[in-house]
């Protein structure tokens, strides 16, 4: 085979396998199950129900909560809700995805959370208005899970007040 020839044919080779490996474009569907699978998680949430709270999450999902260490792992992530559950009751809360993108295996969700909290221990109820940003992994038998968590309130800081 000619040098020329041996080029093309790599070239080919090449282009056939950068093809083959490039992720498949987001579909209807995956937008649907990761919005219809956020809505549950949300309900969870304002129920207070942790067992809900942790059932669409990876064994190695991460929680990346404001003014606190990560919450590394399923088990870490119970606690850190569980925690969360003891000392607030949601009394309204409404989720706005404003973003949904699919790319292959991974996708993310962008949005703000509207809530309203009123402390356990008592006291004043709190509102805030969250912005979040949610990063999804499909599972083997094509559903999608929560991998990574990170929130922050658009409330001035404390000290900011």
């Amino acid at each position: 085979m000619s040098t020329f020839k041996r080029v093309v044919s790599t070239i080919g080779l090449a282009a056939t396998l950068a093809c083959a490996q490039r992720p498949p474009a987001s579909t209807q569907e995956d937008v649907q199950a990761i919005t219809r699978t956020n809505q549950e998680w949300t309900a969870s949430i304002k129920a207070g129900n942790v067992d809900q709270m942790v059932a669409p999450l990876t064994a190695d999902a991460v929680l990346l909560p404001p003014n606190e260490p990560a919450a590394v792992g399923l088990e870490a992530v119970r606690a850190w809700s569980q925690r969360m559950v003891d000392q607030v009751t949601f009394t309204e809360g409404t989720s706005v995805r404003d973003e949904v993108v699919v790319v292959g295996d991974w996708a993310f969700t962008r949005g703000t959370f509207h809530g309203t909290f009123q402390p356990k221990a008592g006291g004043a109820a709190v509102s805030d208005v969250t912005k979040y940003m949610l990063i999804w992994r499909r599972q083997p038998d094509g559903s999608w899970r929560i991998s990574r968590d990170i929130w922050n309130s658009n409330n001035p800081a404390p000290s900011a007040r």
